[in-house]
C-alpha cells in the first residue's frame, strides 16, 4: 500500500491537501507502483521562486518541483520505499482544475522515478507515459 503525506506550508492551501493526496494515489496506482512513499508540500510562490533559483538557478515560481531522496540517506525502518518530495506552487494549484493538477503530478512523480526531459528522446518517452498515465485517470 502506498502512503502520501500532503503538508501545506500556508494556510490557505489546507483545503486542498486530500484532493491532492488521493490524486497522487490514483497516480501511483495507475503507474502500477506499490510500497510507495511520498511527500508533497504546498507552499507559496515566494518559497517556489526560491526553491527554483537555488536549486536549479531559475528566478522564478515554478508549478511543481520534484526531489527525489537521496540514495545513501539513513531513513527510520519504514515497510514503504521513500522517493523523494514533490512542492507544488499552492497559489497556482489551488485555482487550477482537477485535469491540470493531475497532468503535473503526474509530470512530477515521473520525474521522482527517473524520467527526464533534458534530450528530446527522453522528452518523448516521457510525453507519452504521461499522456497514457493521463488518459486512465481522466
Amino acid at each position: 500500500m502506498n502512503e502520501v503525506i500532503v503538508t501545506s506550508l500556508d494556510r490557505k492551501f489546507k483545503k486542498i491537501e486530500n484532493e491532492i493526496r488521493e490524486l497522487a494515489l490514483k497516480i501511483l496506482k495507475t503507474f502500477k507502483k506499490q510500497g510507495i512513499y511520498l511527500e508533497i508540500y504546498l507552499v507559496n510562490p515566494q518559497k517556489m521562486q526560491f526553491l527554483n533559483k537555488k536549486y536549479r538557478k531559475k528566478d522564478k515560481a515554478s508549478e511543481i518541483l520534484s526531489f527525489k531522496d537521496p540514495k545513501k540517506f539513513i531513513y527510520p525502518k519504514s515497510r514503504n520505499k521513500r522517493i523523494g518530495e514533490i512542492y507544488l506552487n499552492g497559489e497556482k494549484f489551488i485555482n487550477y482544475d482537477s485535469a491540470i493538477k493531475v497532468f503535473l503530478l503526474i509530470h512530477g512523480i515521473l520525474h521522482l522515478f527517473g524520467y527526464q526531459h533534458n534530450q528530446k528522446s527522453d522528452r518523448i518517452k516521457m510525453e507519452r507515459l504521461e499522456n497514457k498515465i493521463f488518459s486512465k485517470l481522466i
